[in-house]
């Protein structure tokens, strides 16, 4: 076996049991299957384009496709992973730094819900 290979192994076993890594991990993937369960209740509800792009100038440059919230929350998804695996493999040198990385995500995953949820009751 690998040493990285092996290196990750023995780093998830010992995150496993922190309780910072169980409760932000459960709470960022309910957050997360909200946000995606309540875009497939609303998907045949859904314009064909959506407000999604604030920051442009006020018109047709704001608008996306509903897709594009689904790939919203896909990143959160993947940013989610990705964080996870990097505070596994810091974990053993620095706690605290893996920790925040699990916060992170977790606060994350609650804006990108939120925002595809107003954007939801806004146009429905």
């Amino acid at each position: 076996m690998p040493a990285f290979l092996k290196t990750v192994i023995e780093n998830g076993q010992k995150i496993r049991h922190d309780r910072v890594f169980i409760w932000t991990s459960r709470a960022s993937l309910l957050i997360l299957a909200v946000c995606f369960f309540a875009l497939l209740i609303s998907w045949g509800k859904l314009p064909p384009q959506v407000p999604l792009y604030y920051s442009l100038p006020w018109g047709e440059e704001q608008l996306g496709t509903p897709a594009s919230l689904i790939l919203l929350t896909l990143g959160g998804f993947l940013l989610l992973v990705l964080n996870t695996f990097i505070a596994v493999l810091v974990y053993v040198r620095s706690a605290y730094f893996a920790r925040l990385l699990l916060v992170s995500s977790t606060i994350i995953s609650l804006l990108i819900t939120t925002t595809i949820i107003q954007i939801m009751l806004k146009i429905t």
